[in-house]
């Protein structure tokens, strides 16, 4: 199903490559809006969600 969604787009989907999963957490936090699916990878889960919740504050 993403896929698909990602196939019927007119504009690709943004890849960018961060030097720390941190930074790149950071940073994708900032640039998504409302409406918008941000997609994080991870093979350190506890790290990420805590990268989430010091975003959020």
């Amino acid at each position: 199903m993403l896929m698909d969604g990602i196939a019927q787009n007119e504009i690709p989907p943004l890849v960018l490559t961060m030097p720390g999963e941190n930074q790149a957490i950071e940073h994708a936090l900032k640039m998504i809006g409302e409406g918008d699916l941000c997609l994080l990878i991870t093979d350190d889960v506890p790290t990420a969600i805590g990268a989430i919740e010091r975003f959020r504050g």
